[in-house]
């Protein structure tokens, strides 16, 4: 059992219906406001999570709206470019006409120390964390950022 974002200290930013068309049902305003952003997108019916329960893990630099609202376009056209045909066919087989709950955190800031005097010295961490949380709930969309071998391949 993987611990529900809410858990880890994530917020509710969007729920949106999945469908041809998809539309967002829900939007908080941290969703249009708050940049520089981590996201965990669940079936909204799931509470208690297994691992491969989530269906999506990611980054925005800008808001959680503006990145989801152009995954919400592939829904809505049918001028698409291959992978987002592959993206939209496989969005729609494991979540046609269900909610999906997208649950959105601020990326952390570290410190260089190094790049003090040189430039900024406080970088976001949201690679960091995204890298982290493709490896806790192993989303069943998107690519997979681990790219290390795993215990049972090696």
């Amino acid at each position: 059992m993987v611990k529900h974002p809410e858990e880890l200290g994530f917020k509710l930013g969007l729920k949106i219906r999945i469908g041809r068309p998809a539309l967002i049902v829900q939007s908080t305003p941290d969703a249009s406001t708050v940049r520089d952003v981590v996201y965990v997108a669940l079936l909204d019916e799931n509470r208690l999570l297994e691992e491969k329960d989530a269906l999506k893990v990611g980054q925005a630099k800008g808001t959680l709206l503006s990145r989801w609202r152009r995954l919400i376009g592939i829904f809505q056209r049918d001028n698409l470019r291959k992978n987002e045909m592959e993206d939209r066919r496989k969005w729609l087989e494991v979540a046609n006409g269900k909610e999906v709950s997208v649950w959105m955190k601020s990326a952390g800031r570290i410190e260089l120390p190094y790049a003090k005097g040189l430039t900024q010295s406080l970088f976001s961490s949201r690679g960091a964390e995204e890298e982290f949380l493709d490896r806790y709930y192993q989303p069943r969309l998107g690519m997979s950022l681990n790219r290390e071998a795993t215990e049972e391949t090696s």
